[in-house]
């Protein structure tokens, strides 16, 4: 009895290749296993088709990283400058960024080390770079500052995203959020103790602010850390 076999017609068509298809599906895997599985194999699995397929829209899976931040970053929405209220543009701008890479784990690993040039990585910092001129600050002071926010929030990111990886390899939830006091409270309970329990004659100034190392929620440490920087920018007006 022959055996019948089923028409490939009848199969669901698979989406077209295209560049944003391949940058679509590393951000899916980005999202939901990590930066670990973005790689070409995981990539072409998710659309279904062969690794050798994607060297059309992407050289390799530095290119692949590098156009997945890109995409994050071009979620970020830019508003447009206003001089007189560029220094709470600035810091809502740098919240976005934060939150757009936290939406994605890892992805701020990828900015670390390299200087994001993409089309969106570009836009985002043409508005960094004129608010900060809109508020006076001397180019050279506003160039490096672009770098210097930059990898502030990128370290953030990547902080919060290797914590969360901690929370999941140890059987814990990571609440993901940004405000979330309790969180801090862990992240920083096992330093605070260390330094609490470090002899007072040798460590004098860390065991004086051992109590203080745990205050505060995330929104406001990266708040004080923004205000610091932009003080510092402004005396150089």
């Amino acid at each position: 009895m022959a055996t019948e076999t089923r028409s490939t017609r009848s199969r669901p068509a698979k989406a077209p290749l295209s560049q944003d298809a391949v940058v679509g599906a590393a951000l899916h895997l980005l999202q939901a296993e990590g930066l670990h599985a973005v790689t070409m194999r995981g990539v072409a699995s998710q659309l279904d088709t062969g690794p050798a397929s994607l060297y059309a829209y992407v050289r390799n899976r530095d290119e692949l990283l590098r156009q997945a931040l890109d995409a994050v970053l071009g979620t970020v929405p830019l508003e447009p400058v206003d001089p007189a209220r560029w220094r709470a543009q600035l810091e809502t701008l740098l919240r976005a960024t934060l939150d757009a890479m936290n939406e994605y784990p890892g992805i701020a690993q990828v900015s670390i080390g390299r200087i994001p040039t993409g089309p969106a990585a570009l836009a985002l910092n043409e508005h960094i770079a004129a608010l900060l001129l809109a508020a006076g600050i001397p180019k050279q002071a506003a160039a490096w500052a672009c770098d210097l926010l930059g990898l502030y929030v990128s370290a953030v990111a990547l902080e919060v995203s290797q914590r969360q990886a901690d929370e999941e390899a140890g059987g814990g939830r990571s609440s993901g959020a940004l405000e979330d006091a309790q969180a801090e409270r862990r992240r920083t309970s096992g330093v605070v103790g260390v330094l609490r329990d470090l002899p007072a004659d040798r460590f004098p100034a860390l065991t004086i602010l051992s109590g203080y190392l745990a205050r505060g929620t995330a929104q406001e440490r990266f708040g004080f850390a923004l205000d610091v920087l932009t003080d510092g920018l402004l005396k150089r007006t």
